[in-house]
């Protein structure tokens, strides 16, 4: 293979992978072109070359006259609830001094999950979605801005000596902040936007006057906002896109079937995956939420007989290895079932998915720390860097945690778990992920800078009760009250079934409450 052979052709050449079946969804952008598949597509602006597998939307950005300044990569619902499909206009002309101000407050107002490559004469930048649920990541020596690590590189991969690839492999640990696998290659951060020139990242949310509380008597009225908006991305997404949206026992998939009342007519495949006792129970609680919405529910079984074959361990390997080559070998999972449910689930364009709701219920809090001074040991644990520390190992990734804090606004300080999920977990931990997933384009409707601030402003005692996820909730849909969640189901399924029953006899048992 050629010095200049992508990464990821070199291992697709090398174990008789198909490179365009495994890079679905995902983009290479360079003033070079590489090799990368004849069935991609190319999109030039200034003297860059975006090549795109072409199941993945780009969709032109122009100026207020109409001359074409970018392209928008992925799927995104505007501020005023317009679905991005045919063109992203922007409110001003290239040349003008506030050309990107004006930009940037268009951006900023967009939910879903995207990628955004704006150029003129002067400035060439990339922008992404508030939680970089679209993967970016650059390898600034040899010009590559790509969606995963192996399509950042040429030659072979080469490893992150500061990592342990198995656990991540295995599930069990994340690469931080910039790293991934492969040192030469670095993940964006949420929140700033690459400078195409100099791979500069400068920070442009949030600002110094970014407010992170809110007075008591304006709460409800910041949760109305929040309501409205959510409703607006569902809606906005329902209508313009083939939808598939998994259900389970949860606060999350309830709260997005929720807010999409009113266009459920157009969701295309309600479902769940059975892969376990657990996921059997929220396969029941979907069917009976579906049930009361009218909504027909689709279990995925991989206990059935016919999933059997599906299930051996060469199978296995080949879908593990295929899926940690898609994330550029950020993530995977040894998990023979849940890898097949993975395989199985329904073919459309866009997966709903609610991953980042959990924010309104304060995830990243535990009790002890609501009034208590900022814990950095907390705070790193979070990352899931590795299970055990040296001292060298802590030195370091406490300081580099630190240099992230201090790139944040002095008000911010006070919501910091928050804020490093998004820009530090959720870019390795989901957004890398997602590219492992090919039968839709996986998007996010709470990936929404008035949604992730709304929360955020919310004080975590309050979020952390459930009092905001649950005024929500009882908002959209009081009509769901009867539906009990997981571990209530799972008290009434151990009581009439016994352990682990099949789904052929859960499948039919009464969990409703009485009001």
């Amino acid at each position: 293979m050629s010095e200049n052979t992508l990464v990821a052709q070199t291992i697709c050449t090398r174990e008789g992978h198909d490179f365009a079946k495994i890079f679905k969804f995902q983009f290479v952008l360079s003033k070079t072109p590489p090799e990368t598949s004849e069935s991609w597509r190319a999109y030039k602006v200034s003297d860059w070359t975006l090549q795109a597998c072409p199941s993945l939307r780009v969709t032109p950005v122009l100026d207020s006259v109409g001359d074409l300044v970018g392209w928008f990569l992925g799927i995104g619902i505007t501020a005023a609830g317009d679905a991005i499909t045919q063109s992203l206009p922007l409110p001003a002309q290239q040349n003008a001094d506030d050309f990107f101000d004006k930009a940037q407050d268009v951006i900023h107002g967009i939910a879903g999950r995207f990628a955004i490559i704006l150029a003129t004469p002067e400035k060439q930048r990339m922008y992404f979605d508030a939680a970089l649920d679209q993967s970016v990541v650059y390898n600034a020596d040899a010009g590559l801005i790509a969606s995963s690590a192996t399509l950042a590189a040429f030659g072979d991969l080469q490893t992150n000596p500061l990592f342990d690839r198995d656990a991540i492999l295995n599930g069990h640990n994340y690469y931080a902040f910039e790293h991934t696998s492969d040192p030469r290659v670095e993940r964006a951060f949420p929140n700033h936007y690459l400078d195409l020139k100099t791979f500069a990242l400068p920070r442009v949310w949030p600002l110094a006057e970014t407010p992170f509380d809110i007075m008591r008597a304006r709460r409800n009225g910041l949760i109305s906002r929040m309501e409205r908006r959510l409703r607006q991305i569902m809606h906005g997404l329902l209508r313009n896109f083939d939808c598939c949206l998994p259900i389970s026992g949860g606060h999350d998939s309830r709260l997005l079937l929720s807010y999409g009342k009113g266009e459920l007519h157009n969701l295309s495949t309600a479902f769940s995956h059975a892969t376990n006792h657990n996921t059997l129970v929220d396969s029941l609680i979907a069917a009976n939420i579906c049930k009361i919405f009218d909504v027909p529910h689709q279990v995925i079984n991989v206990f059935g007989e016919e999933h059997k074959k599906q299930l051996e361990r060469r199978k296995n390997m080949r879908r593990f290895n295929e899926f940690a080559l898609r994330t550029g070998f950020e993530g995977g999972t040894r998990d023979r079932r849940a890898g097949l449910a993975n395989a199985l689930a329904p073919k459309h364009e866009v997966l709903i998915r609610g991953n980042l709701v959990g924010i309104l219920s304060a995830q990243q809090y535990g009790r002890h720390l609501l009034d208590a001074p900022f814990n950095l040991n907390f705070a790193l644990a979070r990352l899931r860097i590795q299970d055990s520390w040296s001292e060298e190992d802590l030195n370091r990734w406490s300081a580099r945690y630190l240099r992230w804090l201090n790139t944040l606004p002095k008000a911010a300080h006070s919501r910091a778990y928050d804020l490093a999920f998004l820009e530090l977990v959720q870019p390795h931990a989901l957004g890398a992920l997602l590219n492992g997933s090919t039968n839709a384009y996986h998007v996010n409707p709470f990936n929404d800078r008035t949604l992730l601030h709304g929360s955020m402003r919310l004080r975590p005692r309050y979020r952390l009760s459930r009092k905001a996820i649950d005024t929500m909730q009882q908002n959209a849909a009081p009509e769901l009250s009867v539906v009990p969640f997981t571990s209530d189901t799972k008290h009434v399924v151990m009581k009439a079934l016994g352990k682990s029953p099949p789904w052929e006899d859960l499948k039919d048992l009464d969990i409703l409450q009485q009001s």
